[in-house]
């Protein structure tokens, strides 16, 4: 009796107040979950699947020694991607961004599957953002990530010590010059002799990822891997 109750009460609320696709805000069906199947046929996937072609891994080349590198989704201007991290960043949708952790995860087991990370971390807000926000959107995107490779998860392996401006409206130049030395090791860790994955959940310049991993090697026989959801070329 209480079963089918509480099944009545969760039709007449999903009638009243129906579940929206993050990418597009249609109403989604039962079996559907964050993101309707148009969308999920049409999220913009880098497939990048090795080293080769890989615009996210060539964006570091010469610049810093990493095992690998990779991205999810292209993010373009007024498409699927850039809702989503619309409604992860700026909606609180944490649930969107570990779900598609999880599935960006089970995306890249076989590229990983020769080389794997230690432990996974993500790019960190200032403890006033933080406090501010009340959440990190790459946090939430690492989460689901861990989960799918089975790898643990530590979020404040790397901190940030200033509180910057936002990249997001800054050109490729500021970005770079915004970034320097906001970021220290958190002296809790020990990470020598560990393959550290850092994820992120857009990568454009590189310039704020590239900071944190440049940390990581900073260490005794360490090495480190970038990962983010998405994946600017503009």
């Amino acid at each position: 009796m209480f079963l089918f109750i509480k099944n009545a009460v969760n039709s007449i609320l999903n009638f009243c107040f129906p579940s929206l696709c993050s990418g597009c805000n249609t109403i989604l069906f039962n079996q559907e979950l964050h993101i309707c199947l148009k969308c999920q046929l049409n999220l913009p996937k880098t497939n990048f699947k090795s080293q080769d072609n890989n615009y996210t891994a060539n964006i570091f080349k010469g610049r810093i020694p990493i095992e690998y590198a990779n991205s999810y989704l292209y993010f373009r201007k007024k498409g699927i991607a850039q809702n989503l991290v619309h409604q992860i960043k700026y909606k609180k949708n944490l649930e969107l961004g570990k779900y598609l952790g999880q599935q960006f995860g089970l995306d890249i087991l076989e590229q990983i599957k020769n080389n794997p990370p230690d432990i996974i971390t993500c790019v960190p807000l200032h403890k006033k953002k933080l406090k501010l926000r009340g959440y990190n959107q790459s946090e939430s995107i690492a989460t689901g990530i861990s989960e799918s490779l089975n790898i643990p998860f530590n979020p404040s392996i790397i901190l940030k010590q200033t509180n910057s401006d936002s990249q997001t409206k800054k050109s490729r130049f500021n970005r770079w010059l915004n970034v320097d030395t906001k970021f220290i090791l958190n002296p809790s860790f020990d990470i020598k002799n560990k393959h550290i994955l850092i994820v992120d959940d857009v990568i454009t310049t590189g310039a704020t990822i590239e900071t944190c991993g440049q940390l990581v090697l900073s260490q005794e026989n360490t090495k480190t891997s970038f990962l983010s959801l998405c994946l600017s070329t503009h």
